[in-house]
């Protein structure tokens, strides 16, 4: 009986020992900490054909599986969307990847956010975003600024017509006198009436709105459309080089659709709307002309070869 009782002794240590040195043998390493990222530019702005890029990196000391990219737009995925960088080496603990896009027109105004998500082979993740803002491309405008027509001389000698084109100021003569086609570059002329007083005339209508003979022998003959706007001129001047939008927003609205081949009774501050000859070689041009300057000449007629109109063009 004391001999069965030692060897169940025996068997029990024999069993804790086993228990023991299995239970220590099947211990768990901790898993190692998730990845880390980091990127060097967190947003971009710029204009449709622009190129937005950022660089995304980082540890991944549980060793680096998949970088994946996706993408959405004002909040909803882009499903045409997807990117993936895979590892180079198993075991790979670091990850560095450059990323770029282009900037498209469908996407102005609009939130463009990339989220990037880094995966270990522990399937543990980081994340973190680039958010691309897409402006619209700036419209040029051209500018004509401190440009003076004179009333028209019988000599032909009068700086009187304008083209919107170059920027130009003409007289008859120095047409007349050309054997380039200059005339088809020439848009409108001023002129002071006795009732019509200061005006700008298309050169279609030139001569017969004025009684003179100026243009008759030119070989084109624009017809220019105007309009005398309600627009004030604080907000011609807040027009700048890249307002081209801005500028569009006035000739868009109905009321200062330029439909007249002439416009009287112009004062200092006037704004006027105007079209060019659709048959023009570089098409027909909307715009806008302000009234700078009206100086009725030194005897205060406004018929003198000293008078004169300021204006100032953007297009």
């Amino acid at each position: 009986m004391e001999k069965i009782n030692q060897v169940r002794s025996l068997l029990f240590v024999i069993g804790v020992s086993f228990f023991l040195f299995s239970s220590c043998g099947d211990k768990e390493e901790p898993i190692p900490a998730g990845p880390t990222m980091s990127i060097t530019t967190a947003t971009f702005t710029g204009i449709p054909g622009e190129v937005a890029s950022t660089t995304i990196s980082g540890t991944t000391l549980g060793g680096f599986n998949v970088l994946r990219i996706s993408k959405t737009v004002d909040g909803a995925v882009d499903d045409s969307f997807s990117e993936e960088h895979l590892r180079d080496v198993a075991g790979q603990q670091e990850y560095s990847v450059d990323f770029t896009y282009t900037l498209i027109e469908a996407e102005v105004g609009k939130e463009v956010v990339f989220t990037f998500l880094a995966v270990d082979d522990n399937s543990l993740q980081s994340t973190d975003v680039f958010t691309v803002t897409t402006d619209a491309t700036p419209i040029p405008v051209t500018s004509w600024t401190a440009k003076l027509l004179y009333a028209p001389t019988g000599d032909l000698t009068s700086n009187t017509f304008f083209s919107t084109n170059t920027g130009t100021i003409y007289n008859v003569s120095g047409v007349n006198s050309t054997a380039d086609p200059v005339s088809a570059e020439i848009d409108f002329g001023y002129f002071y009436g006795v009732t019509a007083n200061a005006s700008l005339v298309d050169i279609a209508t030139y001569d017969t709105f004025t009684g003179l003979t100026q243009v008759a022998s030119w070989g084109t003959k624009n017809a220019t459309k105007f309009k005398l706007t309600t627009i004030v001129a604080a907000d011609f001047d807040a027009i700048g080089a890249t307002d081209g939008d801005i500028l569009g927003v006035h000739l868009d609205n109905s009321t200062n659709v330029p439909v007249d081949a002439s416009v009287t009774g112009l004062n200092e501050g006037d704004i006027i709307s105007f079209a060019t000859d659709a048959s023009k070689t570089d098409g027909s041009k909307i715009g806008l002309i302000k009234i700078s300057k009206l100086f009725l000449g030194a005897d205060g007629t406004g018929f003198a070869s000293d008078a004169y109109i300021e204006i100032e063009v953007k297009l």
